[in-house]
């Protein structure tokens, strides 16, 4: 019985723990993401954006991943400063290669015009790491909210 006991506990020990939630290196995505939103820099602010990526908002609609790239493309080209401020919820691992984050960002956009556009999420991103890089796959939103101060 102890036998049997030992090579489950064995057995049960190699398998990848799904509790195992890279923070490190999604805390270390997000920080190079969010970098480049400061830096108005589209590019960058894609780089973690996987092929067939969705965003779906809190009214239900979803846009596919060049819809996203040029929501941004638009948001940095009339921007003059942007800035983030983020709160981490929630975060699990649903497979070894899937994680779910949980956030609460707020975006405050200082436009080129003089007016400010403030930003409010709510919602959880779904990375997969692809080629051994941690790319967001979707991210659904439960807030949406956007006000435009002239």
């Amino acid at each position: 019985m102890k036998k049997l006991f030992l090579a489950a506990l064995l057995a049960f020990a190699t398998v990848p723990a799904l509790a195992d939630y890279p923070q490190k290196e999604i805390t270390e995505a997000y920080s190079a993401e969010i970098k480049a939103y400061t830096n108005l820099d589209v590019k960058g602010s894609l780089a973690f954006i996987a092929d067939g990526f969705t965003y779906k908002d809190a009214v239900g609609k979803v846009i596919s991943k060049a819809q996203y790239a040029q929501s941004i493309k638009d948001l940095f080209a009339n921007a003059k400063t942007l800035k983030v401020d983020i709160k981490f919820l929630a975060g699990k691992t649903v497979a070894s290669d899937t994680v779910k984050q949980g956030f609460d960002v707020r975006i405050s956009v200082k436009m080129k015009s003089g007016g400010t556009t403030e930003i409010h999420e709510v919602g959880v991103d779904t990375w997969k790491k692809i080629h051994g890089r941690w790319m967001e796959i979707k991210t659904v939103d439960s807030t949406t909210d956007e006000v435009i101060h002239k």
